[in-house]
């Protein structure tokens, strides 16, 4: 997502990462001219403001991830790609809703607006909600947890990791 005066809010996602994970419908946070989904909302739109549909990327702004992932949990169907920061609350509160949970092998490239690459200081990680399996049919390298459904707490389970 691009926010004036938020430079550290515009990294854009690397898009082979986005073909590793199929065609996305919509993607609340994205740039102009940089094709994460078929439909994007740009700045100044707020994403969280307009209507989300059909399966949803989210690369929302690492100032404030917490609103972002509840309005993906209530959507129910789309990825996040955030930093692994199991220690917050917000982390915690996606164990209650998330599908699956890929932390990512190495630390990927981000792109800034001018097109060259940067490295973010943390590891990432994706966050599935809904059942479309899209973090395990990927191929990516990292650590792949599944959450367990239909049980008194949130249990997960390691599938695979690298």
């Amino acid at each position: 997502m691009q926010r004036p005066g938020k430079e550290k809010d515009t990294t854009l996602t690397p898009l082979w990462l986005i073909e590793k994970l199929g065609e996305f419908d919509f993607d609340p946070c994205g740039y102009e001219n940089h094709k994460t989904a078929s439909a994007i909302n740009v700045w100044p739109s707020c994403g969280l403001k307009v209507d989300w549909f059909g399966s949803v990327w989210l690369n929302p702004p690492y100032s404030n991830v917490e609103p972002w992932l509840e309005k993906l949990a209530k959507h129910g169907d789309g990825v996040a790609l955030v930093l692994a920061s199991t220690d917050t609350a917000w982390f915690h509160k996606t164990l209650e809703n998330a599908s699956y949970y890929l932390f990512l092998k190495g630390r990927p490239k981000f792109l800034k607006t001018d097109g060259s690459e940067v490295s973010l200081m943390r590891a990432s990680v994706l966050i599935e909600f809904g059942n479309k399996n899209r973090l395990a049919n990927s191929g990516l390298d990292g650590f792949l947890i599944k959450r367990l459904q239909n049980v008194e707490y949130p249990t997960i389970q390691l599938v695979g990791g690298a």
